[in-house]
């Protein structure tokens, strides 16, 4: 894809839910209190979260619906299935940290974590975008929702339908105004409570599962990436293995069934594309700068 190309695919998405900028700042709250002092890891979270709206992983697919919380399916059902994503990778990391170690290997994998978490903080913050905003802006479709709630698929046929719809019917849907709104604030605050929660459930599997004291683990979580950001080769290794667990875990059930895939193979030429500067910064670089619920993070 090239960036003229990419650039008016993404333009187009920015009417889906949050749009990048606001998905970019979102993540940066997740990031502040996930491990504060390490730009390196919110970087890697904020990318992926941001990467949640291109490629394999864009709300234009039918299988992707959960990724982006669309009201095809009920909120509960969705927010149970974000966490369980994201305690998926918080268990990639522990098990990474555990280890300890460091070089190429090492960093891939919490590159392949880190991204992991931010794709479930975009999909946990998206549930407020497109199921409590449109009621709260009063052009929520409610009884096209609860059909297709009922229906065989509905999540894969009626989420994206019914979230178009709203978002034609309300511009405010697009954009994420904190200081203006009170739905944003909670977005906001979600975002915040996200990184809380992921902290203190990674610090958890640390102590209980790999018998790490207290401290250990959290010095652990906190100097993760302290050398600086990982190599082009170990970014390019862990995207390529993220990619081929989630066509694994999507289509397959499991993460092996997938590397006989078509679509491993394109997946691994995209990754390398990302890997080389000037492609990573035409197409992502431009957006360096994108009440509690029923299920609660633990």
């Amino acid at each position: 894809m090239d960036s003229v190309t990419a650039a008016a695919f993404l333009d187009e998405l920015e009417k889906l839910g949050y749009y990048l900028k606001g998905h970019k700042e979102l993540a940066k709250e997740t990031s502040k209190t996930f491990v504060p002092a390490s730009e390196e890891v919110a970087k890697l979270i904020r990318r992926g979260s941001i990467a949640t709206d291109v490629g394999i992983r864009t709300p234009f697919l039918l299988y992707t619906h959960n990724l982006h919380a669309l009201p095809g399916r009920k909120k509960e059902e969705v927010a149970k299935k974000i966490v369980a994503e994201r305690n998926r990778a918080l268990s990639d990391i522990a098990n990474t940290l555990a280890k300890g170690g460091e070089g190429r290997m090492h960093d891939a994998k919490l590159v392949r974590g880190l991204m992991d978490v931010g794709q479930s903080q975009h999909s946990w913050v998206d549930l407020v975008a497109h199921h409590e905003k449109p009621k709260t802006l009063g052009v929520e479709l409610t009884k096209f929702r609860r059909l297709a709630q009922k229906m065989p698929g509905g999540g894969l046929i009626g989420g994206l339908a019914i979230s178009d719809m709203e978002h034609l019917r309300a511009k405010g849907l697009d954009s994420y105004k904190p200081t203006e709104r009170a739905i944003d604030q909670l977005a906001q605050t979600r975002a915040k409570n996200w990184g809380i929660a992921s902290r203190k459930h990674l610090l958890g599997l640390l102590t209980k599962d790999h018998g790490m004291s207290a401290g250990e683990a959290v010095k652990a979580v906190d100097g993760m990436l302290a050398k600086g950001m990982p190599s082009k080769g170990a970014q390019t290794i862990g995207q390529l293995s993220r990619n081929v667990n989630f066509l694994g875990r999507t289509f397959f059930g499991t993460k092996g069934k997938a590397l006989t895939t078509v679509g491993t193979v394109l997946v691994g030429a995209g990754a390398v594309a990302l890997a080389k500067k000037s492609t990573r910064d035409k197409i992502l670089g431009r957006f360096e700068s994108t009440t509690p619920m029923v299920v609660k993070p633990t």
